[in-house]
């Protein structure tokens, strides 16, 4: 009776880890995007602050650029913290997986259509000369 017991506390503990865990990643208050990119960004303003002023200011330049691209990016999809981030990773590399994959097989088509049309010439030459 013992282990049953132990055993049904450490199902109810694994699941309620598993609550909790699913509770902090989709908190955005914990794992907002934004306050991650003007981290970087401030550490970026960082970096720059020893450069010469025409270095400093393109640096500046492309790091406003990459940075703006980002928190648009974020927004245009609707994305908020790491959990959703990661989620819409997975999701673009599965499409990006099945795009390639049809890629592959239309291009395998297309070479053995060319081989055909090619057969096909070949076959037409030697008709003519017999």
């Amino acid at each position: 009776m013992d282990r049953e017991f132990i055993r049904y506390l450490s199902t109810v503990y694994e699941k309620f880890k598993d609550i909790e865990r699913d509770k902090i990643i989709d908190n955005p208050k914990l794992f907002n995007l934004t306050n991650y990119l003007l981290t970087y960004s401030e550490i970026q303003k960082e970096k720059s602050k020893y450069l010469k002023r025409y270095a400093k200011a393109n640096k500046e330049k492309y790091d406003f650029k990459k940075l703006t691209s980002a928190y648009s990016y974020l927004r245009k999809n609707d994305i908020e913290t790491i959990g959703q981030l990661q989620t819409k990773i997975e999701v673009l590399k599965f499409n990006s997986y099945k795009l390639n994959k049809k890629a592959k097989t239309i291009h395998k088509e297309m070479e053995d259509v060319e081989k055909k049309i090619l057969y096909y010439e070949i076959y037409k030459a030697k008709k003519r000369i017999l």
